[in-house]
C-alpha cells in the first residue's frame, strides 16, 4: 500500500486546520480506492470487494463496514449492530446512519466520476430505530455530473427502512 498523494486540498487542510503535532488525514497509509475502482466496467468482483474491505480506514473500519456489492447502478454495504454503535438508550446512533450513508455514496461517486469526490451535503432522515441485527445501506445515483453528484441512500434493518439520506458529492479535479 502506498500513501495517498498530497493534493492542494490536503495541503490547505494540513496547514490551516491541523495542529502541528497532529497526523494528516490526507496521508494515511491506505490503498487508494480509486486505484481499485478505476477499471470497473459493470461490477466489482469478489476479489476486488475483499481487497477494498481489507483496506478500509477511519470510520468505515471503526463501524465494521463491509461492501457487499459495487456496481455502476448501486453500492451496497452492511454493518453489524453492536454496542459500539448504540446510544445509551440501546438504539443505533443517528450519526452512524449518516456516516454509513456518506461512505457508500462516496464510493458510488468515486466510481461514477473516475476521480476523487468528497461529501458536501448529507441530509439523513432517521425513520425508525434499529437495535440489533445488520444495517444494509444501498446508494443509487440521482445525478452524476462533472462537478457535483447526488445520491439516494436507503438504510434498512431486517428489510425495514430505518434511514434515508440524500448525499451530495463534489468531484475533485
Amino acid at each position: 500500500m502506498t500513501a495517498r498523494p498530497t493534493t492542494p486540498i490536503c495541503a490547505r487542510f494540513d496547514s490551516e486546520l491541523m495542529a502541528s503535532d497532529s497526523t494528516s488525514v490526507c496521508t494515511i497509509e491506505a490503498m487508494d480506492y480509486l486505484d481499485l475502482l478505476r477499471d470497473v466496467e459493470n461490477r466489482l468482483d469478489d476479489d476486488g470487494l475483499n481487497q477494498l474491505n481489507e483496506a478500509l480506514v477511519g470510520l468505515e473500519k471503526l463501524y465494521g463496514l463491509r461492501y457487499t456489492d459495487i456496481s455502476r447502478e448501486q453500492v451496497v454495504a452492511e454493518v453489524d449492530i453492536d454496542d459500539r454503535l448504540r446510544q445509551y438508550v440501546g438504539v443505533v446512533n443517528g450519526g452512524v446512519m449518516a456516516g454509513v450513508a456518506e461512505s457508500v455514496a462516496g464510493v458510488a461517486g468515486l466510481l461514477a466520476a473516475g476521480q476523487h469526490v468528497v461529501g458536501v451535503n448529507n441530509s439523513t432522515d432517521l425513520i425508525r430505530p434499529a437495535k440489533e441485527g445488520v444495517l444494509r445501506a444501498v446508494a443509487k445515483p440521482i445525478h452524476t455530473g462533472r462537478s457535483t453528484q447526488l445520491f439516494d441512500v436507503e438504510i434498512t434493518n431486517s428489510a425495514t427502512l430505518v434511514a434515508r439520506s440524500t448525499m451530495r458529492n463534489m468531484v475533485l479535479n
